[in-house]
């Protein structure tokens, strides 16, 4: 039992330091990039475990980059999250959004378990999901794996919050 237990340790000690390994290759190229940013350590994200969303009680690693969005690094890869007004212009940007990034997730901002778009949504249903909705705001995911090269992932955020702000 206790080498079972010992092995479980190590296998997960080594996944969170591939995390935060990551993390300060990431934050080198935010650094050379010039970008302003903050980088936090959050607890109370999810992530899905085959067809459910787990809560997660530790801590992974986030940056918030100044008048763009957040991009964490989690053990299952790198997200994107932008926090928009649910306004027209927002809701114009809906089809971009959907053919950019194929992956994106667009849930509730008070509760993030609140999907409006799941693949093979139009961008008709998903304004008729939050015209219906309650709330004023909306976010917008993506998710990349972990060995997406950190220079591309900046990109791919950077274009991502041009089609939401643009």
């Amino acid at each position: 039992m206790k080498r079972h237990i010992s092995t479980e340790i190590a296998i997960a000690n080594r996944l969170l330091n591939d995390v935060y390994e990551f993390a300060d290759g990431l934050e080198a190229v935010l650094k050379r990039k010039s970008l302003e940013y903050e980088r936090g350590n959050y607890t109370g994200h999810y992530i899905k475990l085959g067809r459910q969303y787990s809560l997660q009680r530790f801590s992974i690693p986030v940056f918030t980059i100044r008048n763009h969005g957040d991009m964490g690094v989690n053990l299952d890869g790198v997200f994107f999250e932008f926090v928009c007004n649910k306004d027209l212009p927002t809701l114009k940007r809906i089809p971009n959004i959907i053919t950019g990034f194929p992956r994106v997730e667009i849930y509730g901002f008070k509760d993030c378990l609140n999907s409006f778009y799941k693949k093979g949504d139009s961008a008709k249903d998903v304004l008729r999901k939050l015209k219906g909705s309650k709330g004023k705001w909306v976010q917008f995911g993506h998710q990349f794996p972990l060995d997406t090269p950190p220079v591309v992932l900046l990109e791919s955020f950077l274009r991502a919050s041009t089609l939401l702000t643009s």
